[in-house]
């Protein structure tokens, strides 16, 4: 689970990327076995009151530089906490996510990009389809080679330009 602070990732990338296969999903893993950090939207429903929920993501350490990858920050539900199978094709859902980046774009350390969630209305019908559970991850399209550099923090918050993430009451 994630912490207090919504906060799915910190200078973080997921590993075991796949090469030459186009765009593939991946989340956060959390850093104990490689288990996605996720939300369990049951437990936590309108954390907003009301008003728009947005993921940030921020590049904390530089990608470097590889010719043809892209990279689009994303938001995912699933069924199962564990998000298994693997995300491609695996049975989570996309429900939002940025436009593309290639490495020049991700080469800036503290850039970010703001997603918007869905509206609580379109959430609270994913979760009666058995979708309860949130992460944040990107979707990445590496032809050859993975980066060897690059790092995201990842966070959930009220306001779409947010520059650290917001303490919620304990419970979330």
């Amino acid at each position: 689970m994630i912490d207090q602070n919504l906060v799915f990732a910190t200078n973080a990338r997921p590993a075991n990327i796949l090469i030459g296969l186009g765009f593939a999903g991946y989340v956060f893993p959390n850093g104990i076995l490689a288990t996605p950090n996720f939300l369990d939207l049951k437990v936590a429903m309108d954390m907003a009151r009301g008003n728009g929920l947005y993921a940030t993501f921020r590049v904390a350490t530089a990608f470097n530089a590889q010719a043809g990858n892209v990279l689009r920050f994303a938001i995912f539900v699933d069924t199962d906490p564990t998000f298994a199978p693997a995300m491609v094709p695996g049975s989570a859902l996309l429900i939002a996510r940025s436009h593309d980046f290639l490495s020049i774009g991700l080469a800036d350390v503290g850039q970010f990009c703001t997603v918007a969630l869905p509206p609580v209305g379109d959430l609270q019908r994913l979760i009666s389809q058995g979708f309860r559970y949130l992460a944040l991850g990107i979707e990445m399209s590496v032809p050859t080679t993975d980066w060897v550099a690059g790092g995201i923090d990842a966070f959930l918050t009220h306001a779409p330009f947010p520059t650290r993430p917001i303490d919620y009451a304990a419970g979330y």
